[in-house]
């Protein structure tokens, strides 16, 4: 639990006892951080990612998870090629350059995305404290329809970091 301790969620929960660990720990706790990943379209915990891609010699590609803490390697055939990051903005995205590759082949790129346990922000945090509240308070179906609705605190706190496409017209 990297981002927020057990015991602070015992706290926010009211919790006391030893009891509800397990739950909170392996099932509210992830399922809180799967949700602000799927909700915002960045990756939380830092994860090892392999992208795939065909470029041009010298050519750039910008990585699709972010935000990117290192790129790992980059290889063609399994022998690593010259490669730049070119820029990473504010929200992590990270461009980088290839050159040195025969440009008719993949080429593989392995980066390590996800936000470190001091780089979380404030909101994404509190947003976790909400959503682990929401699950670990409505464990059924509230009533036979359907389940409560994700507290939209919780969304609100994490607007300001969800991913932004615009399709063309």
């Amino acid at each position: 639990m990297a981002f927020v301790t057990l015991a602070l969620l015992k706290k926010h929960l009211r919790v006391s006892s030893n009891a509800e660990d397990e739950l909170i720990e392996n099932y509210y706790y992830p399922a809180a951080l799967s949700w602000i990943a799927d909700y915002t379209g960045r990756e939380i915990e830092q994860v090892q990612r392999v992208y795939v891609t065909t470029l041009a010699d010298g050519g750039e590609t910008t990585l699709p998870a972010y935000p990117v803490q290192t790129i790992n390697t980059v290889e063609q055939d399994a022998v690593g090629v010259t490669f730049t990051e070119v820029s990473k903005d504010i929200n992590g995205v990270a461009v980088v350059s290839v050159e040195g590759h025969e440009p008719s082949k993949d080429v593989t790129i392995t980066f390590t995305a996800g936000y470190a346990d001091v780089e979380l922000p404030a909101q994404l945090k509190q947003a976790i404290l909400f959503l682990v509240a929401h699950f670990f308070h409505n464990r059924s179906e509230v009533d036979s329809n359907k389940m409560a609705d994700v507290p939209e605190g919780a969304k609100r706190l994490c607007d300001p970091f969800r991913v932004r496409t615009f399709a063309a017209a």
